[in-house]
């Protein structure tokens, strides 16, 4: 039996071992003066924008916290799965980055590889600065254990009655502070203080359910405290740059690094000379204040329509059936994390809802009243890869049934021929994609290569809609695909040409807020925008144009029937819940968010973009970082 659970081990840490390190892949390697390059032929373009990046960003960041690493900082781009993240490895002097850019509804949309590069090699500099110890020193664990008098003289000890565990750790900065100085580098306006972020704090302000300053303290949270964390950290260290300048970032950082103090409070102390919970305070009531005065006029106002699901904090994406008697949605109800959502049908005739598909991410979309399609990350493949794929379920037959294998495709939408487009990421660049219901072999229609970010896709008629984000914020585009009602059979046999589709010349939402998540019927136009500061639902239509709701936290993802009810998402106490105007009616733009004009707030300069592959590069040699 021993025997048999070791062979079972080896083959559970082999198989581990096999899926995380990828052997099938190639790996290259390109030096810049600062940084060291891996990644694999099909990120090549992300890589030579990383290295642009990097270079831009590296002064200014080593110079305000003065440290400057012994070797050349690593970054590996990889793309082996369908999962964006970035992480510091800030002993081994290395980031790990995903060349899939991120889609998060608590987070804004920005351009990826600038974003996650500053924020992670701000961790590099900064948590490096504050070390108290050699790089190679992690931390020193001592423990002491005592034991009880022997009873019996064929006992060696007796049992533990005491346990003494001391760590002493080379880094003791709390997470609040390091995620905020990342945040805060967004000065190069690769990140800001965007609606998201506002969104969040303003909720948690105003419902007085900020996370204490213990809180900020710790990660671990379940539901989305993870992103409460982030999003106070970064307003807290705001507040302090601006309170006492931004040279106090490097004071405190430094302060951390001294052997003998671990506390925030004598951090604080020695540095700005108030403890740390009378700056928290401070932060907070001028928190309070702010929100009260800028919100005044909207809660004076309020326009929410009624809200039909509240269970759990993620509820997104609702979608109304052809014939408008239901809708589906994603909702995490069930389940523990913010990300971990299922998807529901809501029927109006009882007003219940029912569960359908487990694990199931972004907008579904309806063909006919009884299939829906929508995308879920698929099973590891054989070489332990998880891509997205369109599934489709069947009311009627209560059965799930996966289209494509491997295509790493989302968001769904199809058109009345059964004609399905969707999007597919390569090398951080997003496009368009399109096949048939019954036969799904995807062609890309576009041919986007300068890292474009796409997120979701509506059909009507032979109008395709899409939202993207090549700087800052997302705007709406269109695709003319024509001859779609002519010959609906060439779909259904063959791949369609590239030549079908065409960009028109007017794109129909390009600005400097945020317009996304666009949905058509019956001539009417519905998407949601943040122009005033805060995101509503804005309808366009022959009759009249302009907001229909005006709600104090935001407004997301709607969805219009034929008979014009709107359906969305809104973010109220610390979640999503979903919400219907049966009636839309224009709301006075004098009333709604802060004021007309607040993006003239925000900036969006332009990006380093490269769309080139990298020419001077090497093969992958194995080395170890100073801590190996």
């Amino acid at each position: 039996m021993i025997n048999k659970i070791k062979i079972l081990l080896l083959i559970i840490l082999s198989t581990h071992l096999f899926s995380y390190n990828h052997p099938e892949i190639d790996w290259l390697t390109y030096e810049t003066e600062h940084f060291i390059i891996h990644y694999h032929e099909s990120t090549s373009r992300s890589a030579k924008e990383a290295s642009l990046v990097a270079e831009e960003v590296y002064d200014s960041i080593t110079k305000l916290y003065n440290f400057y690493p012994k070797t050349k900082t690593t970054i590996i781009v990889r793309d082996t799965d369908d999962i964006s993240n970035g992480a510091a490895y800030y002993f081994d002097n290395k980031i790990v980055i995903s060349s899939l850019p991120l889609n998060f509804d608590l987070r804004g949309s920005h351009r990826w590889l600038q974003n996650v590069i500053t924020h992670e090699f701000t961790h590099i500099i900064q948590i490096g600065a504050s070390m108290k110890y050699s790089q190679s020193f992690p931390m020193l664990f001592m423990q002491g254990i005592g034991y009880e008098d022997e009873k019996r003289t064929d006992v060696l000890y007796g049992y533990p009655n005491t346990i003494i565990s001391y760590p002493i750790p080379n880094v003791s900065m709390p997470p609040w502070f390091a995620e905020g100085t990342a945040q805060h580098m967004g000065f190069y306006t690769y990140d800001f203080w965007d609606s998201h972020r506002d969104m969040i704090l303003r909720d948690k302000t105003l419902n007085m359910k900020l996370l204490s300053l213990n809180q900020m303290n710790t990660f671990g949270k379940s539901g989305a405290g993870q992103e409460f964390v982030y999003t106070q950290g970064f307003s807290l260290t705001e507040y302090i740059s601006q309170q006492y300048g931004d040279s106090t970032l490097y004071a405190l950082t430094n302060e951390f690094s001294k052997k003998n103090i671990y506390s925030i409070n004598k951090v604080f102390n020695n540095v700005l000379r108030r403890d740390a919970n009378s700056v928290y305070n401070d932060w907070k009531n001028s928190l309070i204040e702010i929100y009260n005065i800028r919100t005044k006029n909207v809660s004076e106002n309020l326009y929410e329509g009624e809200i039909l699901v509240d269970q759990g904090i993620t509820n997104l994406y609702p979608v109304f059936s052809p014939s408008g008697d239901k809708f589906a949605f994603l909702s995490n109800m069930d389940n523990d994390y913010f990300g971990q959502t299922d998807l529901y049908i809501y029927s109006f005739k009882d007003s219940l809802y029912t569960k359908i598909a487990s694990g199931v991410k972004m907008a579904p979309c309806w063909y006919g009243d009884s299939t829906i399609l929508y995308t879920k990350r698929s099973k590891p493949s054989k070489t332990g890869s998880r891509f997205y794929d369109f599934y489709k379920y069947s009311i009627a037959l209560e059965d799930e049934e996966r289209l494509t294998f491997g295509e790493r495709v989302f968001s769904p939408s199809i058109d009345a021929h059964g004609r399905v487009f969707g999007v597919r990421y390569n090398d951080g660049t997003a496009n368009i994609v399109t096949g048939h219901i019954d036969s799904l072999s995807l062609t890309e229609i576009t041919d986007f290569d300068n890292g474009r970010q796409i997120y979701s896709t509506h059909i009507d008629g032979s109008i395709l809609h899409f939202d993207f984000t090549d700087n800052h914020h997302r705007d709406i585009h269109t695709l003319d695909i024509i001859d779609i009602d002519s010959a609906p059979e060439h779909y259904k046999s063959e791949a369609p040409s590239t030549n079908g589709a065409q960009l028109l010349n007017n794109p129909l939402m390009v600005n400097e807020w945020d317009s996304r998540s666009p949905k058509k019927s019956n001539d009417k136009l519905v998407f949601s925008d943040d122009r005033t500061g805060i995101f509503n639902i804005y309808l366009v239509s022959d009759e009249s144009s302009g907001f229909v709701t005006n709600v104090i936290g935001g407004a997301f993802t709607p969805s219009i029937s034929k008979d014009g009810r709107i359906l969305y998402s809104i973010y109220k106490d610390g979640g999503y819940r979903i919400a219907i105007i049966n009636n839309p009616k224009i709301v006075d733009i004098d009333n709604v968010g802060y004021e007309d004009n607040y993006y003239k707030n925000w900036v969006a300069p332009d990006m380093i973009v490269s769309d080139k592959s990298l020419n001077d590069y090497s093969k992958y040699k194995e080395g170890f970082g100073s801590l190996a």
